[in-house]
């Protein structure tokens, strides 16, 4: 019975959301597509208004309570039978805000956005979410730059961070895997395979001081039998390791 009751509450908080969008009709008597309504929100549209809708270029800009602060948004641009399409800037009431293409009511195309809290992105978009070419970019200081796929890092690319860290090559679900290079803040490089964020795989590691570790990585650690150099030398030796510690005298030190 319980689990009843839960399936039930479940399909009743998924039709409340999809029951969210409606068509709600602005002071001018025009209609506008309303993705999130809120309680006593209010819109006006200074646009065309073709068969009930707005449509054509214009300013569509949406007043509503938030607790005890009223907020408001905007949009300025290209209309078309009551949803945004076309060109157009959007700007949110708590500061974040969209210029680019629009297509059917979604980002779509290219288009720039740049959010309250310092984060910004600049590149294309497909049907609301990024996808296909762009740059992110962190308030913190970090940095990608590649492809994006259904508003994930996927395919090549390129990531910095404020401290000087850099990664370069595939990711796959917002994460490195594939093959990449990853250079630390303290000058250490790791080029070789990974695995969901983590490395795997065979590589070539290099530590500051310039020893050299060429072999296998098992979930983000040294494991298994590889050959070692240090720094200086043309001579390579046999190493072990086991989850990143070395367990043969002739393997390099950490």
């Amino acid at each position: 019975m319980h689990r009843i009751i839960t399936l039930l509450i479940l399909m009743l908080a998924a039709e409340s959301a999809f029951a969210l969008a409606e068509w709600t009709r602005t002071e001018s008597g025009c209609e506008v597509w309303n993705e999130n309504p809120k309680s006593g929100e209010t819109f006006t549209w200074d646009g065309p208004c073709v068969g009930g809708k707005a449509s054509g270029r214009g300013t569509l800009v949406w007043v509503y309570v938030d607790g005890d602060i009223k907020r408001s948004g905007r949009y300025e641009g290209e209309m078309l039978e009551g949803r945004q399409h076309g060109a157009g800037l959007y700007q949110w009431g708590n500061g974040d805000r969209y210029v680019g293409g629009y297509l059917k009511g979604k980002f779509h195309g290219k288009g720039e956005r740049v959010w309250a809290r310092g984060d910004r992105y600049e590149g294309e978009y497909r049907n609301g979410v990024f996808h296909g070419l762009g740059v992110y970019v962190w308030a913190s200081g970090a940095r990608y730059e590649g492809e994006f796929r259904d508003d994930m890092k996927q395919g090549r690319g390129v990531q910095s961070w404020a401290s000087g860290a850099r990664y370069e090559g595939e990711y796959q679900f917002d994460k490195p895997h594939g093959h990449g290079t990853f250079t630390g803040a303290r000058g250490d490089r790791y080029e070789g395979e990974w695995r969901r964020g983590r490395q795997h795989g065979s590589a070539l590691y290099v530590w500051p001081n310039g020893d050299t570790y060429e072999g296998e990585y098992f979930d983000g650690k040294k494991h298994g039998t590889g050959r070692c150099r240090a720094a200086g030398s043309e001579k390579w030796v046999t190493c072990r390791f086991k989850d990143g510690e070395p367990v043969a005298p002739d393997a390099q030190p950490q």
